[in-house]
Order: C-alpha cells, then sequence, then structure tokens
C-alpha cells in the first residue's frame, strides 16, 4: 500500500500552480545546496503532514519499522532521511534507517528513460542488516513519486531480506505525466 500526499501540481494538471504541498516540498529540498533554516521549517511541516496522514490511516497500524529511500553518497542533507527521522520520534516507530543503505555512485534518476531506471540502481542499495528486517512491516518514505521505481526497488530488497509487509508514503506525486514513459 502505498500514497503520497497530494500532487505536485493543483488537480494533478502540469499547468495548475503548485499545490501547498508542492510548495512545501520545493522549499524543503534545497538541490545541491546547503538547507537554511526556510528549509528546515518546510520540512519538518511535511513531516508533521506525514505523521498525521499515517495516524489517520487504517492501514499504517501494522508498521513496525521505518526507513527513507536512501540518499545517494555524499548528500550533507536528505529529506527523506529528515522526514525519517522525525516520524520516527513523533509515532514512536522505530527507525531502520541504517539497514538500508546506499553503496555506490547512483545518479540521478529523474532524467534517466523508464526502462533504464532499473538498470540504473541495480546494485546501488543494500539491506545491511537482513536479520533486522525479517518479519517486520515497513514503511519506505519518498519526498517525491515520479515512477516508482525506486521505492519499488527498496521495497523488493527488504522482501528479499525477509520483511512481512511494506507501505509507503511520499509527499508528493509528479504530475508531468511523461515520467512513465521513454524520453526516447
Amino acid at each position: 500500500m502505498s500514497f503520497a500526499l497530494d500532487y505536485d501540481k493543483e488537480d494533478g494538471n502540469p499547468d495548475s500552480p503548485q499545490t501547498a504541498i508542492g510548495v512545501l516540498r520545493s522549499q524543503a529540498k534545497p538541490y545541491n545546496k546547503l538547507p537554511t533554516p526556510e528549509t528546515y521549517s518546510a520540512a519538518d511541516k511535511l513531516a508533521e503532514k506525514c505523521a498525521a496522514f499515517i495516524k489517520e490511516s487504517k492501514g499504517y497500524k501494522a508498521v513496525d519499522g521505518i526507513i527513507p529511500v536512501p540518499p545517494r553518497e555524499g548528500k550533507q542533507y536528505d529529506l527523506p532521511t529528515y522526514i525519517v527521522n522525525k516520524i520516527s520520534t513523533e509515532l514512536g516507530i522505530e527507525n531502520l534507517s541504517e539497514m538500508v543503505k546506499s553503496n555506490g555512485d547512483r545518479r540521478e534518476l529523474k532524467n534517466v528513460p523508464l526502462l533504464e531506471k532499473l538498470t540504473e540502481l541495480e546494485g546501488t542499495i543494500e539491506i545491511v542488516e537482513p536479520g533486522n528486517i525479517r518479519g517486520r512491516n515497513i514503511l519506505i518514505i519518498d519526498d517525491i513519486y515520479q515512477s516508482g521505481v525506486t521505492m519499488n526497488y527498496v521495497g523488493m530488497l527488504l522482501m528479499e531480506a525477509g520483511a512481512t509487509r511494506l507501505f509507503g508514503l511520499s509527499c508528493e506525486k509528479t504530475c508531468s505525466n511523461d515520467d512513465n514513459v521513454s524520453r526516447r
């Protein structure tokens, strides 16, 4: 079961203004810049909205561990990791961030054609301690759901490590409507 809090743009229309969630996510993700106090303020608001959604959604009641989609190596600030830390503290869900990590140079997948995304990901993320995953109901957090390939790849690794159930939550879903189509 996976959800996004909202689309990036109103009514899922790429030509519409950003939603409130889209604005917060834009402010909370500084794209290769150092975070500012405004970055953290927006990230805190997103984490609050994610936590409220989790509390209100009956399906998430079974979750007993939470992880972010692991950041690419070398990132000084990572929005999904920040959100996971906040949610874990607020809701008392065990933070399993250290159990999943990037283990290689993974490029950003935003502009990679869909058919090449999985190949780009293979071997770049690993489960560090599979024994700590076995039998768990894990929530995977990401900031943006574009094609879903990264979240699903992490989910596949978690299932191979013995996770019982997986849940996903993204802050926003892109609505360019070309993110699941090859760009060739």
